[in-house]
């Protein structure tokens, strides 16, 4: 009838009840966003809400990711110089 090994079937079972906990958590969270609106005078705008905070990183630490990219692909950075558009080419000065 059923061909699923017992560890099949936990394995099965820790899924589901992860899914349920991740569940229950997400409607909690949701319920107490709605509190916390419902006692504001004025609502942000729903692009505002929708759009998640933007993360800059500074130039140091792209470098960094870059580097570690680097070493663990094993391949060399390369450095491009960048031109503005009403600069022209890089050759043409």
């Amino acid at each position: 009838m059923f061909e699923a090994t017992v560890r099949e079937l936990v394995r099965e079972l820790v899924v589901e009840l992860r899914r349920a906990s991740d569940a229950a958590r997400r409607d909690r969270a949701i319920a107490y966003y709605v509190a916390h609106l419902s006692r504001r005078e004025k609502l942000p705008s729903l692009e505002a809400w929708l759009t998640p905070p933007r993360r800059s990183q500074s130039r140091a630490q792209q470098q960094t990711v870059l580097e570690q990219l680097s070493a663990q692909l094993g391949t060399r950075l390369r450095v491009v110089r960048l031109v503005h558009k009403d600069q022209g080419s890089p050759d043409a000065g």
